[in-house]
């Protein structure tokens, strides 16, 4: 075999693995109970703080409380 095609043959098989973790990510991303967090802003010092159901804690100064339905209205 020439070269060409071995490269060509690696190319192929790398993209169909590639294609094929893409895949299985996307899949994984869409598990049934996969537990979501959102990132919201803390009030008090301004780092991410991590949100879970109705309640947020900031892992930087320890403040915590609860995320209101109307987020951004002041």
């Amino acid at each position: 075999m020439s070269f060409a095609v071995k490269l060509i043959l690696i190319l192929v098989i790398f993209g169909a693995f590639a294609a094929f973790l893409t895949y299985s990510q996307r899949k994984a991303n869409r598990s049934v109970g996969q537990c979501t967090a959102l990132v919201v802003r803390c009030p008090s010092c301004g780092n991410p703080a991590t949100a879970r159901a109705r309640a947020w804690e900031c892992p930087y100064c320890g403040d915590s409380g609860f995320v209101s339905d109307g987020l951004g209205e002041e």
